[in-house]
């Protein structure tokens, strides 16, 4: 994996080398930290729309197996809840990376989830803002190695639909213990505790609107991201270069962020297509750290 060489050890998630996340840490330091925010780029006064919503891919990569136990593709995250739409009253829209002629593509509309084309909705920086924006808050199952190895990972994508103002319900990972969940930011375990959270949502909908946005300025948030750049920035910078694509993470205002030159490598590559465009929107820091 080359993960010698470099000054800063960044993972997003906020669970590894804890006991009950089982997954190795290459005897590596790996300080603790979240995506960044731009929150200028998130604001918005538009309306929510009608439909919960991700954009997501189907199948990524294959199954892996760790220490006897397999951790399925996220699709098999999906299909748990497969009965979810016929138990909640809001539509649920998935912008999905999936075959038109995959087998599977059919029961998911069967079920009642709207599945909508990521090339067609969300194919640049301003439309999958606007897709976000025009959402009534994200539904999110996530790749089981995230939640059966209780990774504490939380999504660069979530992070953006709450600077929206936008509610988000995603599968639990174990993140509990480090962000508040509950109010704007929900987690279930199952196909009962999902729909519980959507409806709770739904009940009390500004509320958990203004809780979604309130959450990215919490001083617990700026807390986690300064704690790992200050780890950096007390490290003494490598004299090698290294590649443009190893980012910087933390869950902050990017506006409040200021130039720190260490080589950072962080634990989850970044993918091309719908969760690049993230990326490209949130590009205006490199090496940070909070004043």
């Amino acid at each position: 994996m080359r993960l010698r060489g470099h000054d800063l050890y960044l993972t997003i998630g906020l669970n590894l080398g804890e006991p009950a996340c089982p997954f190795p840490t290459c005897g590596v330091r790996w300080e603790k930290t979240l995506w960044p925010i731009v929150l200028s780029e998130w604001a918005t006064d538009d309306a929510p729309g009608p439909a919960f919503t991700t954009v997501a891919n189907w199948r990524d990569y294959s199954w892996v197996e760790w220490q006897g136990v397999w951790y399925a593709q996220k699709a098999e995250a999906f299909k748990a809840v497969i009965d979810l739409p016929r138990r909640v009253p809001m539509p649920i829209e998935l912008c999905l990376s999936i075959a038109e002629s995959d087998p599977e593509l059919p029961a998911l509309r069967a079920h009642g989830w709207r599945v909508v084309s990521p090339r067609e909705r969300v194919g640049d920086p301003d439309s999958y803002r606007q897709y976000i924006h025009g959402s009534r808050g994200e539904f999110s199952p996530v790749r089981p190695i995230c939640s059966l190895g209780k990774s504490g990972w939380f999504s660069e994508r979530s992070g953006c639909y709450l600077a929206a103002g936008r509610p988000v319900v995603m599968e639990d990972t174990g993140l509990g213990r480090h962000l508040p969940v509950g109010l704007g930011l929900l987690t279930y375990t199952d196909l009962e505790s999902a729909a519980r959270c959507l409806e709770a949502v739904q009940r009390d909908y500004a509320r958990h609107a203004l809780a979604a946005r309130e959450l990215l300025r919490s001083r617990s948030l700026a807390h986690l991201g300064a704690r790992a750049r200050l780890a950096g920035c007390n490290r003494r910078p490598s004299a090698r270069r290294y590649p443009s694509f190893l980012h910087h993470t933390s869950l902050l205002p990017a506006e409040r962020m200021e130039a720190c030159p260490v080589s950072t490598l962080v634990s989850s590559p970044q993918q091309e297509g719908t969760k690049g465009t993230i990326d490209r929107l949130n590009a205006r820091t490199v090496w940070t750290l909070p004043r």
